[in-house]
C-alpha cells in the first residue's frame, strides 16, 4: 500500500505505526491481541502488549468473594510467564508483540503507555477478566475511553475466544457532519482500503421518540421528510470527498434514536466492526463520553473504533 493509499482526498493523511494491546490472563485477551495483530499487518505497524498489575485489592464485599481473589495470583512472575505463553502462538503470524509490564493504576497506566510511546491506536476489551468491571461499560475501559488522545477500538464480551484471521468485510462508519466524524470518516475510508472491505457511511435524523400508536401530524412528517433529504444531500457531498479513493463506499440516511438505529443498522448489515468520532473534551463530554458513543460502544456486539475530534 503506497503512501497515497493512506491519503484520503481531503488530504488528510492516516498513518497507524504504533499499536498498544492491554491484556490480562483471561481467554478474552486472544481475540484482543488477533484483532491488534491484523490492524498491525494490514497498516504494517508494531503492537506492544501491556498488562497492568495492580497495587490494591478491592474489599471483600466488591471483590466478589474469594473466587475473586483466587483469578489474581500475588506472584508476578508467574502471571509475566503466563502472559508470555498467551502471547506466543501469535509469534507464527510473523508479528510477536513484545510483553510490557507495569503497576498501578491501569487506566492511568494504559494512557501514559500510549503518550510515551506514541501510539496510534489502543486495543483493549470492554471487560476485564474479573467480575468486579461487569458492574459497568468496565471501569478501565471507560476511564481509557474519556483520556486517550489516540483512537481506541473496544472488543465486546461474547466474541469467539480463539484467534482465527480477522476480517473486516463491512464497516460502519456513523456520521453527525462534525469534525470528529469527518476524522472518524477518513480513518474508516483508510481501513476499507486496508482491509478490502465495504463501507457504510451512516446519518441518523433524530426523531423525537413517541408512542408508535399515535400518529404523527401531515406537517411533521413532512418536515422529517425534507430533513432527511437534506442530510441524504448533505451525506452525499460529504462522501464525495472519497470518490477518487478506490473505497467500495455506501451511503444511509435514517430516522430515529441515533445510538439504536446505529446499534440496529450493524446489527442488520452485520458489520464488523463501527467507527465513529467523539466530540471534543469538554466537561459534558467527560461526564457523558458523548452520549451517543457511549451507549454504542455498550450495545454493539461488534468491536467500535472511536476517534477523538
Amino acid at each position: 500500500m503506497t503512501t497515497s493509499d493512506q491519503r484520503s482526498s481531503a488530504g488528510r493523511t492516516v498513518s497507524v505505526r504504533q499499536i498498544l494491546c492491554p491484556i490480562d490472563l483471561s481467554d478474552f485477551s486472544v481475540p484482543v491481541l488477533a484483532h491488534a495483530i491484523s490492524l498491525a499487518r494490514w497498516y504494517d505497524a508494531k503492537v506492544t502488549a501491556l498488562h497492568v498489575f495492580p497495587t490494591w485489592m478491592p474489599p471483600t464485599s466488591l471483590a466478589m468473594g474469594s473466587d475473586w481473589q483466587m483469578q489474581i495470583p500475588e506472584d508476578r512472575e508467574s502471571i509475566t510467564k503466563e502472559l508470555q505463553m498467551l502471547i506466543e502462538p501469535f509469534s507464527s503470524t510473523g508479528i510477536a508483540p513484545p510483553l510490557q509490564t507495569a503497576a498501578g493504576d491501569a487506566a492511568k497506566e494504559i494512557v501514559r503507555h500510549a503518550d510515551e510511546t506514541d501510539a496510534d491506536l489502543i486495543v483493549m476489551g470492554t471487560h476485564g477478566r474479573s467480575g468486579f468491571d461487569r458492574f459497568a461499560l468496565g471501569s478501565v475501559t471507560e476511564k481509557v475511553l474519556r483520556k486517550a488522545s489516540c483512537p481506541v477500538l473496544t472488543l465486546p464480551p461474547g466474541r469467539d475466544r480463539t484467534a482465527p484471521p480477522i476480517e473486516y468485510r463491512q464497516i460502519l462508519c456513523p456520521t453527525d457532519f462534525s469534525e470528529a466524524s469527518e476524522h472518524a470518516l477518513d480513518f474508516a475510508v483508510s481501513l476499507a482500503l486496508r482491509a478490502k472491505s465495504r463501507l457504510t457511511a451512516l446519518h441518523v435524523v433524530e426523531a423525537i421518540e413517541k408512542d408508535p400508536a399515535l400518529h404523527a401530524p401531515a406537517y411533521i412528517v413532512d418536515i422529517r421528510r425534507q430533513q432527511c433529504q437534506s442530510a441524504r444531500d448533505f451525506l452525499h457531498h460529504v462522501v464525495s470527498r472519497h470518490a477518487t479513493s478506490g473505497c467500495h463506499l455506501d451511503e444511509a440516511v435514517v430516522l430515529g434514536k441515533p445510538h439504536r438505529e446505529i446499534v440496529r443498522l450493524a446489527a442488520d448489515r452485520d458489520a464488523d466492526v463501527i467507527v465513529m468520532g467523539v466530540r471534543g473534551r469538554g466537561s459534558a463530554d467527560m461526564t457523558l463520553f458523548g452520549s451517543t458513543t457511549n451507549q454504542v460502544v455498550r450495545h454493539a456486539t461488534c468491536p467500535v473504533i472511536t476517534l477523538r475530534g
